[in-house]
């Protein structure tokens, strides 16, 4: 499972992605989780099987769907409390839950 999480400058999103790495089970721990600025999206979405977006760029989510859902890429927004707390643990229950339903 490849995952890329979307935020504006993709720098702060990095202590988002170390927190969720800490929550990954057994079986994910070769999961790519990996951040990058909202501005690299079209160029490698296919890489990656979901796209989150922090909640900065929320408003930008018509536009990244455009861009993943030819390409079978899923694209969801992440709860605002969890990304601004650093939750990995729930991230991650919300991860496992848009893949589970999805």
């Amino acid at each position: 499972m490849n995952i890329l999480l979307v935020c504006g400058m993709g720098a702060s999103t990095s202590i988002v992605v170390n927190a969720m790495k800490e929550h990954l089970t057994e079986e994910e721990q070769d999961w790519v989780i990996e951040a990058r600025s909202s501005q690299d999206v079209k160029e490698i979405a296919g890489k990656y099987d979901l796209v989150l977006l922090a909640p900065q760029v929320r408003y930008q989510k018509e536009m990244v769907e455009e861009y993943c859902t030819p390409l079978g890429v899923r694209v969801m927004v992440l709860d605002s409390f969890a990304y601004g707390t650093c939750n990995g643990e729930s991230i991650m229950k919300m991860v496992r839950g848009e893949l589970h339903h999805g």
